[in-house]
């Protein structure tokens, strides 16, 4: 991964330590420093960058009029770190400039450009964009979505054009493999002998088992063997599968939402429920920047009482991170009244903030808003997983972002902040649900 550094008119041992600093702190990027005067050096220094640049950071401690415009005007993913005293006047006539253009820009003005810390979480964000472009999702789907989806199928743009939109604003690859494909190669291939230890993991680990037996967790842990094969074999950072059409067509015998959990905890594999390329691309972008697993939902308000229940029959059993020690209690359940098996209810941590997230990549529109988990209800309505959080239910009902669909991604933490800085290096319009 290479980020370019272009210094304005900074010191010599300013210099000499943001090489140091940055060289050392991310030893994996491939760092090229610029040292600019003018505007005519930063237009022709600009036209020269590598073509795997992946972003750029901007120091600038002139007042110079538009020397940074060529830098900003590239497209390019860009942070601009300003002086106050010295480069206040160029930051304020062409940050706003950037802006009102939609470039991918993100300033900040500071009294102590010297104090290179505030670098951790620009470069960051500059990788995780350089991440995304480098991942791949891939999608288990039958095969009439096949065929639709690799010729983009104008009927039903929303789902077989996604892998273009998603594509074009973060760069991850999607590659689509035939169900009947992946069953013969992977899933028919796992023994009985081969899964039977993970199933017996499952449910000695389990805080209660509700209508299952040894036998019922078989198939899936069988289907979570094959689909970290099929993950190794695609070197993809995400695994999902159009599990309900799936299930629902014959192709499928057994639900993901196991396989699921184990991927995540033990592989550290991104797992997306039914097919969401939307949100699983959100899940990466998340694991990139912050290691926090994302907990795909279907919200559902209860404004008398101003929470959200956000349900769904899989839930990241690590929910506080990839690398967390802190697991929280899970059960093994039937859900939707009883009519399927082989759910989990996953007990996720309360008291803590929460960041809500969906995306309409047609409309290039990331929808945000915070909640407070408060509570989990275990009962057989609808999904297993049911966390309850108090949230502005009614700015949510009337400000939600319905070409985002229904699903939205939960990721422990306020990450709001640090989204809306993202979201505008990668072009993405930002809209607060809950404002």
């Amino acid at each position: 991964m290479r980020l370019s550094v272009f210094l304005i008119g900074t010191s010599k041992d300013f210099v000499d330590n943001v090489k140091q600093y940055l060289q050392k702190k991310f030893p994996h990027i491939e760092f090229d420093f610029f040292t600019v005067s003018s505007i005519n050096e930063a237009s022709s220094t600009v036209s020269r960058l590598p073509g795997d640049t992946t972003g750029v950071l901007v120091f600038n401690s002139w007042s110079i009029p538009s020397i940074v415009r060529p830098i900003l005007s590239r497209g390019i993913p860009t942070i601009l770190i300003s002086d106050t005293y010295g480069g206040a006047g160029e930051f304020l006539m062409e940050y706003s400039r950037a802006l009102k253009l939609n470039l991918p820009v993100f300033g900040i003005v500071v009294r102590d450009l010297s104090s290179l810390s505030l670098l951790d979480k620009y470069v960051r964000m500059l990788e995780t964009i350089g991440r995304l472009r480098d991942s791949k999702i891939v999608a288990v789907v039958g095969p009439d979505e096949l065929n639709l989806m690799h010729l983009e199928y104008p009927l039903s743009i929303d789902l077989y054009g996604l892998r273009a939109y998603l594509q074009s604003i973060f760069g991850v690859k999607i590659e689509l493999v035939d169900i009947r494909h992946f069953n013969e190669k992977y899933y028919s291939k796992v023994t009985d002998e081969e899964a039977k230890p993970i199933a017996e993991r499952w449910l000695k680990n389990a805080e209660k088992v509700v209508d299952h037996t040894i036998d019922d967790l078989i198939k899936p842990a069988k289907l979570y063997l094959a689909l970290r094969r099929l993950a190794s074999d695609y070197k993809a950072d995400a695994v999902t599968m159009d599990d309900i059409v799936l299930y629902n067509s014959g192709f499928l015998d057994t639900w993901p939402c196991l396989p699921f959990m184990e991927l995540t905890l033990r592989d550290k594999i991104v797992s997306i429920c039914e097919g969401d390329l939307i949100s699983g691309t959100l899940m990466l972008l998340m694991k990139f920047y912050a290691n926090v697993p994302g907990f795909i939902n279907d919200p559902a308000p209860d404004m008398s009482k101003g929470e959200i229940v956000y349900f769904h029959c899989y839930a990241p059993i690590n929910a506080k991170g990839f690398d967390s020690m802190e697991l929280s209690p899970y059960i093994i359940t039937p859900a939707h009244g009883g009519g399927k098996k082989l759910s989990i209810h996953v007990r996720l941590p309360v008291n803590e903030t929460v960041t809500v997230v969906g995306l309409s990549p047609e409309e290039r529109t990331l929808a945000i808003h915070t909640a407070r988990a408060i509570d989990n209800e275990y009962h057989l309505r609808a999904c297993a997983t049911k966390l309850v959080a108090k949230a502005n239910v009614e700015a949510l009902a009337k400000n939600w972002v319905w070409r985002a669909g229904w699903h939205r991604v939960v990721f422990y933490g306020d990450w709001r902040g640090d989204l809306k800085i993202l979201a505008r290096l990668l072009g993405l319009r930002i809209i607060e649900e809950d404002a």
